[in-house]
C-alpha cells in the first residue's frame, strides 16, 4: 500500500489528468460547476487509459452499451437495468477509463488504481463493483477529487 500511497505519484497521476483535459480541450474541472464532466486514469500493463464522461465522448456510447449488456446486475440494484440510463455509473469516466483498459488486453489485473480528477458519486460507488466483477476485478483504489486517501472498492459477491 505504501507505493499506491505514494504522494509523488499521485500528484504525477493528477498532473496527467490535467494534461489530459488540456489536451483534449475539455474545461478544467471546478468543485463548484458540475458541467464540466469528469476524467479518469487507469494504468495497465505501463500503459495509461483515460476516461470521460459519455456528455463529452458520445461516440463512446456503443462500447457503454456493450458492457452494460454483459453485466450481471447485483446489489445495491435491486432489479436488471433497462437502458443505459438507468446504469448511470456506466456513463461515467470511471467506467469508461476500466472499458479503454479491458478492450486493449481483455483481461485486467485482481487490483487496479485510479485517478479521477474530482469526487467519485454515489452512483459510481455503488454500481461499479458490477463491472469490476464482469471484468474480474477484485479491488479498485480509487483517489479522487485530489485526494491522498482512496477509496476503495471490492468485489464482495
Amino acid at each position: 500500500m505504501d507505493e499506491i500511497l505514494d504522494v509523488k505519484k499521485i500528484t504525477k497521476n493528477f498532473e496527467e489528468l490535467d494534461n489530459f483535459r488540456i489536451n483534449r480541450k475539455l474545461p478544467k474541472y471546478s468543485i463548484k460547476d458540475g458541467t464540466t464532466g469528469t476524467t479518469a486514469k487507469v494504468e495497465v500493463n505501463n500503459q495509461s487509459f483515460f476516461g470521460i464522461n459519455s456528455s463529452f465522448v458520445p461516440e463512446s456510447l456503443d462500447l457503454r452499451r456493450k458492457w452494460f449488456n454483459k453485466i450481471k446486475w447485483v446489489p445495491p440494484k435491486k432489479k436488471q437495468p433497462k437502458h443505459l440510463g438507468q446504469a448511470q455509473a456506466l456513463t461515467h469516466a470511471e467506467a469508461h477509463s476500466l472499458m479503454n483498459a479491458h478492450e486493449k488486453f481483455g483481461k485486467l489485473p485482481k487490483k487496479i488504481v485510479m485517478y479521477v480528477d474530482r469526487p467519485t458519486c454515489n452512483m459510481c460507488k455503488g454500481e461499479l463493483p458490477a463491472l469490476m466483477k464482469t471484468m474480474g476485478i477484485d479491488e479498485l483504489i480509487i483517489f479522487s477529487g485530489d485526494k491522498k486517501i482512496p477509496l476503495i472498492l471490492k468485489v464482495n459477491f
